[in-house]
């Protein structure tokens, strides 16, 4: 991700809020780590090993990015329904049987 520029929003338990200026550079990490993901199952599988579940939501958009909170907590956040519509595109893929659903603006 970030070799590809990327800024990792926030690490979501079992799951990542990524974004990146332009979308071919998010196509081009999406890429990356689903190979890297693959080739990590296909060891796993040989070794008894735990595989990685992955599934891509992405979307392109206009996100607004900032500062968020009150004086006793704060926290950066990216929000947008471009955000949300990622996170939906998400969901998507286990419906699907799918490692990534995008949307048709990225």
């Amino acid at each position: 991700v970030t070799s590809r520029h990327g800024i990792i929003d926030k690490l979501l338990g079992d799951g990542l809020l990524v974004f990146f200026h332009t979308a071919p550079k998010a196509m081009q990490a999406t890429l990356a780590v689903v190979k890297s993901a693959h080739e990590h199952n296909l060891q796993a599988d040989a070794t008894d090993g735990e595989p990685i579940g992955l599934y891509v939501g992405m979307n392109t958009g206009q996100v607004c990015v900032g500062i968020i909170g009150t004086e006793g907590r704060m926290d950066t956040s990216t929000i947008g329904d471009a955000v949300n519509i990622a996170s939906r595109m998400a969901g998507l893929c286990k419906m699907y049987n799918s490692v990534l659903v995008c949307t048709a603006a990225t």
